[in-house]
């Protein structure tokens, strides 16, 4: 198959046309050397956002409509709003040429800086409208420390304290309303203290068992990230403080990144010896590959792309990331006619999908 081909490729619903139909969408590529990444999804997930890696850099906004629009002079974008009417990421300041947290809003960057006393941060996540923007403080010069920070419209950049966030502390989402802020507490020397939620008038708290925090959910009660012990070490959910073991794929270690508005969708990132894919977590599947998930729900996918997914909308149906094979790397938007529900001619084929992951090695990841 081509790459013409391949960034067109569509699929068509295996079901019912009552509901929405499996598409699967590739962003392509500026050039030789270079692929997408996408890094962020709207709510609906008709807008996504990312930035180009390898020989030619840049960021990007992507609907299905439009397709991609490069953006070359608004440094890396990280991230969207739920609502898709801000973005956030890291870039140049033209004022200071230290590297700050941007915000983009209308299509116009404008740079918010650092908290006092840093001279480096980057946007990681944004909330409702941009009004508050969660991410990572520190310094030039490949100084090691980081710190998490929020930005807000009302009160400006802040670094975030607490009795466990110290040199080695990163903010990695926010809240809707941008009130809980989620991530990783932890020392230089000192070790990973373990995954922190961060709430405005209360303050820095660590998870049960948690070893990571990576996302929170649009009104801040669900978390998702990495931790646990013993036979249940893996990817976590925690609802209102209470952690839920997600499962497991043989010989995959899983670390869940992203959430649904409603908590019932996650994905995540796994990883083996030499390899690397990505996980879907409902309570209706359980924990299943991302591209055995998306097969299931009728998307149409190369038979040999290895799929990376990290992000997912608010309504659990668009997830994205970047896929490929050995000649052939992009980003990717996938979407799914409903979250968690499976087509009923697919609901018989679980179980042996289930016996044949277990056969999957680092060669045949997927």
């Amino acid at each position: 198959m081509n790459r013409t081909a391949l960034a067109t490729l569509t699929t068509t619903a295996l079901t019912t046309t009552a509901l929405a139909q499996p598409e699967f969408y590739l962003m392509g590529n500026r050039g030789e050397g270079s692929y997408s990444r996408v890094t962020g999804l709207s709510r609906d997930g008709k807008i996504a956002v990312g930035h180009h890696e390898g020989s030619l850099i840049g960021s990007f906004t992507w609907s299905p409509t439009g397709g991609r629009s490069d953006v070359l002079d608004q440094g890396y974008f990280t991230n969207i709003s739920r609502d898709g009417e801000a973005i956030t990421g890291f870039g140049e300041s033209p004022i200071t040429h230290n590297t700050d947290v941007i915000r983009v809003v209308g299509g116009i960057a404008t740079h918010l800086g650092a908290p006092a006393g840093f001279t480096y941060a980057r946007g990681t996540a944004i909330g409702a409208q941009g009004k508050a923007i969660a991410g990572i403080a520190g310094y030039a010069n490949a100084d090691p420390r980081n710190y998490p920070l929020r930005w807000t419209e009302s009160g400006g950049m802040e670094r975030l304290t607490g009795p466990d966030l110290g040199n080695y502390s990163q903010a990695y989402d926010i809240s809707d309303d941008g009130k809980t802020v989620v991530g990783i507490a932890g020392s230089l020397g000192g070790g990973t203290a373990g995954g922190f939620v961060w709430r405005e008038g209360i303050g820095e708290s660590l998870l049960t068992d948690c070893f990571m925090a990576e996302g929170v959910s649009a009104d801040g009660r669900t978390v998702v990230g990495y931790g646990g012990g013993g036979v249940n070490e893996g990817a976590i959910r925690w609802t209102d403080g209470v952690p839920k073991y997600l499962g497991e794929l043989p010989g995959w270690r899983a670390v869940a990144t992203d959430v649904s508005d409603d908590g019932s969708v996650v994905i995540g990132r796994l990883s083996s010896i030499g390899a690397q894919s990505s996980f879907v977590w409902t309570q209706d599947t359980g924990m299943l590959f991302l591209k055995d998930y998306l097969v299931l729900q009728g998307v149409s996918i190369p038979s040999d792309f290895i799929m990376l997914g990290s992000t997912i909308s608010g309504d659990g149906r668009s997830f994205g990331g970047y896929c490929g094979n050995d000649v052939f790397a992009s980003g990717f938007v996938a979407v799914v006619p409903a979250p968690g529900v499976l087509p009923l001619l697919c609901v018989g084929m679980l179980p042996a999908l289930v016996r044949r992951r277990r056969q999957y090695s680092g060669q045949h990841a997927s």
